[in-house]
Parts: structure tokens; C-alpha cells; sequence
């Protein structure tokens, strides 16, 4: 049986007829990274009654909720019409197609329910899976820049890069990347000082997580002027792409929970 290693650009190993791709592979990597930062951030919070299965759980009920919500959010945002001709093929899931909106939904619906049945705050565990977020959807960039898919707009600057069509265009997958880490970097830092500020202090949760959504949806709207709006789609509004419009309703979603959050902070200090 024959082994080779990279035998084309997207797959990292070939063992015979057996494939091991590298958007694969950064799934799976993305698994195993949130479960050692989720690990080390219960225990830097000092959450209680968490143990390693309760993480694994959170973990991955929550990356197979998110897979499913990214694919059903890309078949019914971005490829209606194939999916109502053919409902099955939102199960292809190795033709390609996830969306990273519907990813954040269906992986807060698993996020919830799991924390939900094991009786564990919500809002604090939100709060530290940012980074394992940020992380994640930085290894899905890498893989959409070697897949060469989701590529940027015709440009000339000196960086474009030609991913098969002839044309120079940006790599927005790496700009998408690159906001992905700086998202990583600014959350750590901030779960840093609030794990520091904690030790004689109480901390209001959720805070975090609502300032991780509008963010990421400021970040979003700004990198998607340099990719290449979905061909089936084009623009949505004016010069806006649909991922421009996901990310007016992700902030919406994220300032509304922020507010929320301001507000029954309020009424639980005049009840007390």
C-alpha cells in the first residue's frame, strides 16, 4: 500500500485510495485546540464543578451542532434553490459550502443545550469559548486559502495572488484569517485581566461573548470588501454582499444581548 504525503495542494495524506484533506484536518484540529483552551481557561476562571468530560461534551456537541448549522445556513442562505431541488445534498457536506453565521447559530443552540442539561452557567462558559472560537474560525480560513475557495476581488496589488482563474486577486482568506487572530489575541488578553480582576471580585458574565459578536460582525463587514461576493448571489443590497448583511443582524443580535444584559444587571441591583 502506497503512503504520500501532499500529493496535491489540499490533501495532506494519501494512504492507497484513502484521502485525508487538509480543510479536514483543520476541523479537526479546531476540535482538539477548544477542548485544551476551553480546559485551560474553567480551570484559570476557577469555574466549579466542570470536570475534562463536562468540557469534551460542551465541546464537541457543540462543533457537530455548529457543522450542521454552518452547512443547513450555507444550503438555505446561499444555495436555496439547489437545496429545494435537492434536500439531501445538504448532507454532501465534502462538495463544500459551510456559512460561518449558521455555524455560530447551530453552535450556540448544541452550546446551550448542553450546558442547559449539566445544570452549568451559560453566560460564563460563553465568555471563555470566544478565543476557542476565534481559533477555530482561523484554521477554516487557512483551509479555504489552500482549498482556493472564497477567493478576493481583482486587484493589483503586489500580494494578489492568482488562484486558477487567470486573475490577481486578493487573498481574502487570509485577511479573514488574519481578523480571526486578532479577535483571538484582543479576547485572550481581555479574559486575562478579568480572570486577574476576579480574584477579589464578582465578575458579570455574558459581557464577553456579546462584545465577541459585534466585533467579529464589525471585522466581517470590513474584510468582505476585498472577497468576491458568492457568484450565485452577487450583491444583496447596493454594493453590499450577503455576508455584509449577516454581519449587520450578527451586531444587531450582539449590542441587543449586550443591552439586555446592562438591563437586568439594573433591576437585579433594585430588587436586592
Amino acid at each position: 500500500m502506497s503512503f504520500e504525503f501532499f500529493p496535491q495542494p489540499n490533501i495532506i495524506l494519501q494512504i492507497g485510495k484513502v484521502s485525508f484533506y487538509f480543510y479536514g484536518a483543520m476541523y479537526a484540529l479546531s476540535a482538539f485546540s477548544a477542548y485544551f483552551i476551553t480546559k485551560y481557561w474553567v480551570k484559570k476562571m476557577k469555574i466549579e464543578n466542570c470536570s475534562n468530560d463536562d468540557v469534551l461534551d460542551i465541546v464537541f456537541w457543540s462543533l457537530v451542532s455548529g457543522v450542521i448549522g454552518g452547512r443547513f445556513g450555507y444550503m438555505l442562505i446561499y444555495n436555496f434553490e439547489n437545496f429545494i431541488r435537492d434536500p439531501f445534498s445538504a448532507f454532501t457536506v465534502w462538495n463544500g459550502g459551510m456559512s460561518i453565521h449558521g455555524g455560530l447559530l447551530g453552535g450556540a443552540i448544541g452550546f446551550y443545550l448542553v450546558t442547559k442539561i449539566k445544570k452549568m452557567d451559560i453566560l460564563q462558559f460563553s465568555d471563555i469559548s470566544v478565543v476557542s472560537i476565534a481559533f477555530g474560525m482561523a484554521l477554516g480560513r487557512l483551509g479555504n486559502f489552500v482549498n482556493k475557495e472564497l477567493v478576493g476581488r481583482e486587484t493589483t496589488v503586489p500580494w494578489g495572488i492568482d488562484f486558477g482563474d487567470g486573475l490577481m486577486r486578493h487573498p481574502s482568506q487570509l485577511y479573514a484569517m488574519g481578523k480571526d487572530l486578532i479577535l483571538l489575541s484582543i479576547f485572550w488578553y481581555i479574559l486575562i485581566k478579568i480572570s486577574e480582576y476576579k480574584q477579589n471580585k464578582t465578575i458579570n458574565s455574558g459581557y464577553v461573548f456579546s462584545a465577541f459578536l459585534m466585533m467579529y460582525a464589525m471585522f466581517r463587514f470590513i474584510v468582505e470588501f476585498f472577497r468576491e461576493p458568492d457568484p450565485q448571489l452577487g450583491f444583496i443590497f447596493l454594493n453590499f454582499s450577503m455576508g455584509q448583511i449577516l454581519s449587520v443582524v450578527l451586531f444587531t443580535i450582539g449590542a441587543f444581548s449586550f443591552l439586555l444584559l446592562k438591563i437586568l444587571k439594573i433591576l437585579k441591583k433594585r430588587v436586592i
